[in-house]
């Protein structure tokens, strides 16, 4: 028997465990940076919102990650903040789903850099039952 069937590169790469080089990507053309930050949308009338708009965007200018692609990302990430600081004000839990959306909305814009440490976590008396896991 030859065993399971090898998963493909572009899978392998996603999951961290391609430990090749990197096969050819096509050459993308990618979008300039915005030197300034665009006003607010009209449609984003919550004040909360509007600020995250301009915290989020001033960030985003000053490291050239805000282009004309992803511009509409971060209106999403501004309303959704503003819904979660509406929610927040009544001392109310945010639901699991928004908050996972406006970090994932986060995520793709570049703000955050979320990579879960490999292996088990020191310390974990279970730690050694992982396939491949070596503790120091």
């Amino acid at each position: 028997m030859s065993g399971p069937a090898k998963q493909p590169v572009h899978l392998r790469v996603l999951r961290g465990t391609y430990s090749g080089p990197l096969p050819d990507t096509p050459a993308t053309s990618g979008l300039p940076p915005l030197d300034s930050l665009p006003s607010a949308p009209a449609w984003l009338k919550d004040p909360v919102a509007r600020g995250e708009w301009r915290r989020l965007g001033t960030v985003l200018v000053g490291a050239r990650l805000l282009n004309s692609g992803n511009v509409t990302l971060l209106e999403q990430a501004c309303a959704t903040y503003g819904k979660l600081a509406r929610i927040w004000s009544r001392g109310a839990p945010a639901n699991a789903a928004l908050t996972m959306s406006y970090r994932a909305l986060l995520n793709s814009l570049g703000l955050l850099a979320w990579n879960p440490p490999p292996g088990p976590r020191p310390g974990n008396r279970f730690g050694n039952n992982a396939k491949g896991a070596r503790i120091p």
